[in-house]
């Protein structure tokens, strides 16, 4: 059985996701160049920047945790870890562009990182495919 075969595509979604949040919240982290947007600034008032850097890798390490995990409603708390930091980045950047008006371009973060947390949420409904059987669709083999 290859790499992406074992974890199915949902441990697939976790890893690469939970990877991307850890090495995000490191850049917040650890990088001392790193300028917080306009619309961090909502977050900034509840806590410093460093604090929500740690959400981002502890989620990121929920989602990686949860991984190798196949059984589905077993590995939640990695969906659930993926999902939060974008969400919270998305409402942020909502409340600095409208009602507060801080930063006017917020609303294009906020939705991109809005389709983030929901691209982990459709990918929370995934089903796996039974062993031995050939997933639906086109073949890619020549």
């Amino acid at each position: 059985m290859t790499f992406p075969k074992c974890l199915g595509r949902r441990g697939s979604y976790l890893l690469a996701t939970g990877i991307g949040c850890v090495l995000y919240g490191a850049s917040i982290r650890f990088d001392p160049g790193y300028a917080p947007s306009h619309g961090l600034a909502v977050l900034q008032h509840i806590a410093p920047l460093s604090v929500w850097a740690l959400l981002w890798i502890v989620g990121g390490l929920c989602a990686i945790a949860a991984a190798p995990i196949t059984a589905r409603g077993k590995d939640t708390f990695g969906f659930i870890g993926a999902v939060l930091p974008p969400t919270i980045w998305s409402l942020s950047y909502l409340a600095a562009a409208w009602p507060l008006e801080t930063f006017s371009g917020g609303w294009v973060a906020s939705v991109t990182w809005g389709s983030v947390a929901v691209c982990t949420m459709i990918a929370a409904g995934w089903p796996e495919e039974p062993e031995g059987r050939a997933p639906r669709g086109p073949s890619l083999d020549p």
